[in-house]
């Protein structure tokens, strides 16, 4: 089933509509935040040797997402909030991504003027993007199959995942959603000389998204 970014506005805009309504009388408990941005560094270099030995010698990981969403966040009290938001942008493949998740956080209050607050994050995470796949083609034959050519593909994946992250908040007013993503590990096969297939080891994305509360 995909999820379109249409459909992301309306499940925050539905969640948060009936919190909305039971708590209408206490505005202070409703917090709007646009999320837009995306900017990555990337440590996977296995996936970067594959698609350059397939032929892509140019090409590099997408790391300025141009992305856009809303969160919403439901004040218990002045340390918790629970939160649902939806993210749209172009993923690390250049494809289409989006995200929807919920969780919970727990503010950190400081006394600086600049840094008003630090927010530790647990949400669940339901993302459609791409992902690079091995199809290198293998001549059978002999003790072991022998690499003939280098391909991949990046097909849509759907991915359901717990992650933590940390928001850093300025002015009360602007975030900054600092991330750490973890890629699954693959077989990637890098070298056609030697028939070199390694086991990615959880190379790490780090990511950085703005927000503005309204």
């Amino acid at each position: 089933m995909t999820i379109r970014f249409v459909d992301l506005v309306l499940i925050v805009g539905v969640f948060s509509g009936a919190l909305l309504n039971v708590h209408a009388a206490d505005d202070e408990r409703h917090e709007f935040e646009f999320k837009f941005g995306g900017w990555s560094y990337h440590e996977d270099t296995l996936s970067e040797r594959l698609i350059h030995a397939s032929g892509d010698t140019d090409w590099q990981f997408n790391e300025s997402h141009d992305g856009v969403g809303l969160e919403y966040n439901y004040v218990l009290s002045p340390d918790w909030r629970i939160f649902v938001g939806g993210f749209s942008m172009h993923d690390s493949y250049n494809h289409d991504a989006l995200s929807l998740g919920a969780g919970v956080k727990y503010r950190y209050e400081t006394d600086l003027d600049i840094l008003s607050s630090i927010d530790v994050n647990m949400a669940v995470m339901h993302m459609q993007r791409g992902q690079l796949i091995d199809r290198s083609i293998y001549r059978v034959g002999g003790i072991a199959p022998e690499l003939e050519t280098h391909q991949y593909s990046i097909d849509s994946v759907s991915i359901t995942k717990l992650l933590p992250y940390m928001t850093v908040n300025l002015f009360e007013k602007i975030s900054f959603d600092l991330m750490a993503l973890p890629t699954s590990k693959a077989l990637i096969t890098v070298d056609e000389s030697s028939n070199e297939t390694l086991l990615r080891d959880n190379p790490v994305t780090y990511f950085v998204r703005m927000g503005i509360q309204f």
